[in-house]
């Protein structure tokens, strides 16, 4: 952001800033800056503490290492659980066709059978987070989670001392009222550029999706440029309301939980005043009386020969978003059902285990 004779770099946890120099512009030293903290009670969101549960972030590397243990001992109960409940209809099928039993067969069977108890009791805590947590990370029922917070001293693991640390999306400069915006996991804070940067809590009066905008700048004297997955809107600064600059209307009611066909994540005006959009699921879209004219399409490269992480493509299969081309809209419903069933599936696990247990004590 430019501030007037200042340039600041806002990153996901920390704010630095250089003074531009007159002889030397180019040359510019950044320090970091202490932001002055909200009076408010620092609080932690829901969706925050559910993701780090999730993962194991709550307890830092030692709780992502166990993470990756118990995802490891999931796989495993996958396959020993598949072949407990192969085996019977094997010896079945093999005692009707009097059909020799291996050994090798039996053995593996007695091994997976006993390390499946073993292992899922000793892990069945740790799943039951899991699934309970995955069962509100993703929509429909993050919409249950997405505007809770819990106070910082009941987060039950370690915090970083930097309140700001990850948790700030975008920030624009308004340079008529002389303030900063900062769009954050919490809601939007603003402070005065003329004193002491001490960021408050405060609103605007635009629809924001709940993952937060992805387009956020200033209109001068006109108000700020506000684009989400609910839509692009103009919050007017004369009036205070939100103009949908999709439809020209004033917005209606809309939900901070639920996207809008056309989810907005991108914005650019040309220097003849066209102005196009990027939309999630769309693409290139052309708004009011601009027109593409064939610009700005995809280059044949990026369709044929473009590749993609290993890491994204094995999260596109975990989201569910993988099995979209398949489901449809229905695809959403994958994570919740999934999460639900895993932890159906555990909590009998544990019910399995200590039958079993009763039952070889009364031996």
């Amino acid at each position: 952001l430019k501030v007037k004779n200042k340039i600041h770099i806002i990153t996901e946890s920390n704010f630095y800033e250089a003074e531009l120099g007159k002889d030397s512009p180019i040359d510019l030293q950044f320090s970091k800056m202490k932001l002055a903290e909200s009076n408010e009670e620092r609080v932690v969101t829901l969706v925050e503490l559910f993701f780090h549960l999730h993962d194991g972030r709550v307890l830092g590397l030692p709780g992502k290492l166990l993470l990756d243990l118990v995802g490891l001992i999931i796989f495993f109960l996958s396959i020993s659980a598949f072949y407990a409940w192969y085996f019977p209809k094997m010896l079945k099928w093999k005692r009707k066709k009097k059909v020799q039993l291996k050994k090798s067969e039996k053995k593996a069977f007695k091994f997976l059978f006993k390390y499946h108890f073993k292992l899922g009791i000793w892990a069945a805590a740790i799943m039951l987070i899991v699934a309970g947590t995955a069962f509100f990370m993703r929509p429909p029922m993050l919409a249950v989670i997405a505007t809770g917070t819990i106070p910082a001293k009941y987060y039950p693991g370690f915090l970083n001392e930097n309140p700001w640390y990850e948790k700030i999306h975008t920030a624009l400069y308004d340079p008529i009222d002389n303030k900063i915006i900062l769009e954050t996991t919490e809601g939007l804070y603003q402070a005065n550029t003329n004193s002491t940067l001490h960021f408050k809590k405060t609103k605007l009066n635009s629809p924001i999706f709940v993952m937060g905008p992805t387009v956020f700048d200033t209109l001068g004297h006109g108000g700020y440029l506000i684009g989400s997955f609910n839509g692009l809107f103009h919050l007017e600064r004369a009036t205070g309301k939100p103009i949908d600059l999709l439809t020209g209307e004033k917005a209606k009611e809309i939900s901070n939980v639920r996207p809008a066909e056309k989810m907005i994540t991108g914005y650019f005006r040309t220097p003849q005043g066209e102005e196009f959009i990027t939309a999630h699921e769309q693409g290139w879209l052309p708004i009011g009386n601009s027109k593409l004219n064939g610009r700005f399409t995809m280059p044949k490269e990026m369709l044929t020969e473009c590749r993609i992480p290993l890491w994204n493509y094995l999260f596109e299969i975990h989201n569910g978003r993988f099995f979209k081309g398949i489901l449809g809209g229905l695809y959403i419903l994958l994570v919740p059902l999934g999460s639900l069933f895993f932890f159906i599936v555990t909590i009998t696990g544990v019910y399995d285990w200590f039958v079993l247990r009763k039952k070889n004590n009364n031996r």
